[in-house]
């Protein structure tokens, strides 16, 4: 037990590490794959297009602190200055590059691009529009960069000279493969570290707010709607396994019929209980519940929640118990099969005068104690993270709809922050996992006083 107590204690730096890493890694690659959509550049006005190429460099992560690594890997022919051009652009901004394999033309390209960008954000003047601007990031080739040059109707004595390079240069033939640069701490993983760990830099949310606030105010919401139903439900189906674990055929059949319930996705059931349950619509039935509205307004705590919004709680508490009890059935009841096919001392304890209530709450009980130990890791996630969808179709303020938010809205920040926390607190879910199993199994026997 100690060492895989020191082991599991060991694994929470290098795990948590990793997902950050793949987490930022992710954030980095997948805006590359493509620009913005040109009906976007062609219909929107230039005030729009202003504050769309402002946005995307207030939340590139890269923007400040170039490079994803410690070290960088990347094409001989990508300049170091690449960070200066949006994330969005990158892919186009690579292929550009691999068609002039000219690195220090290109470096002169990623410069006058990045103040460009620097005066459209300060509403300076600039030599091109941000409709100019976007038209030219997403040229991804010499040949479409001079198509786009010519749509601009820019006079050709009132073009930026690096444009005339990047067309007219030639290619180099003795650019290396590879390229390697050195970082340093000053890139986008050690800014995370810090930011993450220490405060500082403080994360913030792409409106503005303190992540830690944020993630304050929405977990308020999503305990108070999953903690309650995981205890209880964890009980009900404890209790209820305990009493009919003689009767097999009743365990057997509501087994079966669980597996077809847990057979319908959560957003189905979601849907129609909203419609049905409290639309005020289709009669009495659809006046069992209150039709959820949640304002955070008001809100500190758990108990203002209980005691404003108590009754519009209900709906989603029950449909959360739903996949968490049918969980816990479905374990407690192969536990108990397999202690009756594996465990000579089943019969034995019956046959010898022990009371049903001794049996079930002295012997039996601590094996469905180390399967319920088992899934603690798991457990703590879902008490933190409830249930996005319930928080969506319910309109529930919690801290899954701000993760879902937060990866749709492309907020780096919040992600990596709410990321990281879940990491860390399943990390913890197997240390205490692991003690409980030991403590309950290992020592059950004597414990119990029954063998």
């Amino acid at each position: 037990m100690g060492r895989r107590f020191v082991y599991r204690i060991l694994m929470i730096v290098p795990v948590t590490l990793s997902v950050l890493f793949v987490t930022l890694f992710l954030f980095y690659k997948l805006p590359g794959t493509q620009v913005f959509d040109s009906e976007q550049i062609v219909l929107g006005s230039d005030r729009e297009l202003e504050q769309l190429l402002r946005g995307q460099v207030n939340q590139d992560p890269f923007f400040t602190t170039p490079g994803l690594f410690y070290f960088s890997l990347k094409a001989g022919y990508i300049p170091d200055s690449m960070y200066l051009v949006p994330m969005a652009f990158h892919a186009s901004f690579k292929s550009l590059a691999e068609d002039v394999s000219r690195p220090m033309i290109m470096n002169k390209y990623a410069l006058w691009i990045g103040r460009e960008i620097d005066a459209v954000k300060s509403k300076d003047s600039v030599n091109v529009t941000a409709r100019q601007l976007l038209h030219i990031l997403s040229a991804s080739s010499k040949h479409e960069l001079e198509d786009q040059i010519d749509l601009l109707e820019i006079a050709p004595d009132n073009r930026p000279p690096v444009w005339k390079e990047v067309l007219s240069s030639d290619r180099l033939r003795s650019i290396p493969p590879v390229s390697f640069q050195w970082n340093g701490f000053q890139n986008t993983f050690h800014y995370y570290i810090r930011g993450l760990i220490t405060g500082q830099p403080t994360l913030k949310t792409i409106s503005g707010e303190r992540v830690e606030h944020r993630f304050h105010r929405t977990v308020r919401w999503t305990l108070a709607y999953t903690m309650p139903v995981l205890l209880v439900g964890w009980g009900v189906v404890f209790l209820f396994v305990l009493y009919f674990y003689d009767h097999s055929a009743l365990l057997a059949r509501l087994d079966r019929i669980l597996v077809f319930v847990y057979s319908f996705p959560t957003f189905v059931l979601a849907m129609l209980a909203l419609i049905f349950l409290t639309s005020h619509r289709y009669g009495a039935i659809s006046r069992m519940f209150p039709f959820p509205v949640f304002l955070e307004t008001g809100v500190r705590d758990l108990g203002a929640i209980y005691r404003n919004y108590s009754f519009e709680l209900l709906l989603p508490m029950l449909l959360f118990a739903i996949s968490p009890m049918i969980l816990f059935y479905r374990v407690f009841y192969e536990k108990i099969e397999e202690i009756k096919m594996s465990q000579p001392s089943y019969r034995y304890l019956r046959h010898t005068g022990v009371s049903a209530s001794d049996f079930r709450f002295k012997y039996l009980s601590k094996y469905l104690f180390v399967a319920t130990w088992a899934l603690l890791s798991n457990l703590f996630v879902a008490i933190l993270g409830g249930s996005m969808i319930i928080e969506l179709i319910f309109n529930i303020p919690g801290l899954g709809r701000f993760l879902y938010d937060s990866i749709v809205n492309y907020d780096v920040q919040s992600t990596v922050y709410l990321i990281f926390l879940f990491t860390v607190v399943q990390q913890i879910g197997h240390i205490v996992s692991d003690v409980m199993i030991e403590y309950f199994f290992a020592s059950g026997d004597v414990k119990s006083d029954m063998l």
